[in-house]
This record gives structure tokens, C-alpha cells and sequence, in this order.
């Protein structure tokens, strides 16, 4: 049986026969609101497709290092996954990699309204044996191929080369580290500082920010992308700006 495309009722005839509870499904219909369009769950009978989450850099390292306790943003009441199909409207400079559900019904999701987006609600977490990490270097749809029939993080594992897939998850935490004390450098150098100003609605906060944008040379796309939808030239170029600018700054007080 192939567990990652089993249907609802499927998936609960299995939980009754291993002797485990299936969650309760949730009523998601009343987050219209956050998504734009008419929620409904899937059919009784209808295949849960392969279904992937980014979670971005700072959740991905805690995720690598086992201390992930939360799908969802801080503030969403829903998390947002996705098929293999979903184009992401940016690219992933930084190659994060992505989490895949195993057993995608544990959440309940429930189709968004969009095509090859999913939604569940943010309280729902899988269990840790259920929720495996794809290295950036493959890609989605090769990993919707060739993992759609395995069941666990450990079967994963064999399956993605064993140790050389260990090797792969070292080398993204490594790189996840570089990358987020990179980017908490900048923000704390200044950056944060100039797009809250930038942001604001106090036309005197954010000429100000012009003000500081046009002398260090940088651009709102600089300043308010995010981290790992940069280039790593233009991150570069940043991170050397903004340490420089700290520095100045320290040499003047």
C-alpha cells in the first residue's frame, strides 16, 4: 500500500488497524479569509497527492537540529503546503531543501482553493518519524517520483543513499547556520532598522530611509527580500555594506 496516496477513509481503516486513533478532521471552511478562496476537504475516497512545506532558512536549521515544534509562521492559524506541481514565484539561492509529510493525513488538509496548494490547521504538527527533509540539490518532482511510496524518515534515508544522505543533511545544517548568522548580522548592523523606517507610515521615517538606502547603494529588493531569495553575490555585497557601515559607525562613537 502505498501510504502517502492513500484516501481518508483508507488512511482511517489503517489507523483502526495498527491500533492507532486518527486524528478528527477540522471544519478549515471559516480561513477563506486568510486564503482567498473556497476551502473543502478531500473526498472520502480521493488520494492525498505527495505534499511538500517550506518553511524557510531559521525554521529549517531548528528543523535539522530536531527543536521544530511548528509548521505554520508564528501568527498563521493555517499551514500551507504544496504539491510537486506549485511553481514558487522566486528562487531559492540558498537551495534550503524542503520537508515532505510522509503521512500527509495526519494534518487533515484540505484543498485550498488553489490548485496544488493544501492547508491545515497550524495546531496540527506529525509526528517526527512522519516529516523528512529533501536536500535543495533534488528536485521536487524527482523526489515526488521516487519517494511517494515510503513511509518513514528511516526508509527515506535508504532510499536517498544512506549515508551519503546524511552527509547531505550535515552540509545543509552547516550552510543553514552560515546563512542565518549571516543575515542576523546584517539585520542587527542596520538593515532591520532602515525597512522598519522604510515601512512606516511617518513620511519622515521613511525619507530617512531613502536617505540611508541611496547612501549605502542598496535597493528596497536588497533590503526586503528575503535572505535566501538573493543571489549570493548580492548577499555578499550586503553583508559587506552593512559590516562596514557598523564599523564606521563604531570608529564615530
Amino acid at each position: 500500500m502505498v501510504a502517502m496516496r492513500e484516501s481518508p477513509e483508507q488512511f482511517q481503516r489503517r489507523m483502526t488497524k495498527e491500533g492507532l486513533e486518527a486524528p478528527a478532521s477540522l471544519n478549515l471552511r471559516r480561513y477563506r479569509f486568510h486564503t482567498g478562496a473556497t476551502l473543502r476537504p478531500l473526498e472520502s475516497d480521493e488520494p492525498c497527492p505527495v505534499l511538500f512545506r517550506d518553511i524557510g532558512p531559521e525554521a529549517m536549521e531548528l528543523y535539522l537540529k530536531g527543536q521544530l515544534t511548528r509548521l505554520a509562521g508564528p501568527l498563521s492559524p493555517i499551514t500551507y503546503m504544496r504539491t510537486a506541481d506549485y511553481v514558487e514565484p522566486y528562487n531559492d539561492y540558498a537551495a534550503i531543501g524542503r520537508l515532505i509529510l510522509l503521512q500527509p493525513l495526519e494534518l487533515s488538509p484540505w484543498h485550498s482553493g488553489i490548485a496544488p496548494i493544501f492547508v491545515a490547521r497550524s495546531t496540527r504538527m506529525p509526528r517526527a518519524e512522519n516529516l523528512a527533509y529533501v536536500p535543495g540539490s533534488l528536485d521536487l518532482k524527482d523526489a515526488e517520483e521516487e519517494l511517494m511510496e515510503l513511509k518513514s524518515v528511516r526508509e527515506l534515508r535508504q532510499a536517498l543513499g544512506g549515508q551519503r544522505y546524511d552527509n547531505q543533511v550535515r552540509d545543509s545544517l552547516e550552510r543553514l547556520e552560515s546563512l542565518n548568522r549571516r543575515h542576523c548580522e546584517v539585520e542587527n548592523a542596520g538593515a532591520n532598522g532602515i525597512r522598519m523606517n522604510l515601512k512606516s507610515g511617518q513620511t519622515e521615517r521613511r525619507e530617512r530611509a531613502l536617505e540611508q538606502m541611496q547612501a549605502l547603494e542598496i535597493s528596497e529588493e536588497d533590503l526586503c527580500s528575503a535572505w535566501h531569495h538573493l543571489p549570493i553575490k548580492s548577499r555578499d555585497r550586503l553583508y559587506e555594506i552593512f559590516m562596514e557601515a557598523k564599523m564606521a559607525e563604531g570608529r564615530e562613537s
